[in-house]
């Protein structure tokens, strides 16, 4: 969702990203140190300009973890890399979607956030970069031991 100060109208992402736990037993911002867990964004292109480009659109989907109880380097997330298809206007968890290992991040807490770029993939010129990115605003994860 934009932001006040934000250019509005050509993209709209989820204020924060989801998260998912596959044991279900805690909320999922509560992760037990031993299970893996997914993160994911919903983002949709919204003027009938970008829906001309889908088909040359490439976004990369980069999430970020940042430890906020204890000095730790920052977590590096894997981006997720993938081109938009024409005719479909909203991407979300299958398009977006990390899976983050069991015991990748040590016990503490955590802001998480993610940031979504996009270049444009022509088929007569190389990749280059397209002025259009969104990101969502941080998000706490506790990370326990049991």
């Amino acid at each position: 969702m934009p932001r006040s100060g934000e250019p509005q109208g050509k993209i709209e992402i989820s204020d924060v990203v989801q998260i998912a736990d596959g044991s279900g037993i805690n909320p999922p911002s509560i992760i037990e140190l031993g299970d893996p867990f997914k993160l994911w964004v919903e983002f949709s292109l919204l003027t009938p300009d970008l829906h001309l480009l889908e088909d040359f659109l490439s976004y990369e989907v980069r999430y970020w973890a940042n430890a906020v109880d204890a000095p730790r380097p920052p977590y590096v997330i894997a981006p997720r890399k993938e081109s938009t298809v024409f005719g479909r206007h909203v991407y979300s968890q299958a398009e977006t979607e990390r899976e983050i290992p069991a015991g990748s991040l040590p016990p503490g807490i955590y802001q998480i956030g993610a940031f979504v770029k996009f270049t444009l993939v022509s088929p007569v010129a190389a990749e280059r970069r397209f002025p259009l990115a969104a990101d969502t605003e941080p998000r706490y994860l506790h990370i326990y031991e049991p």
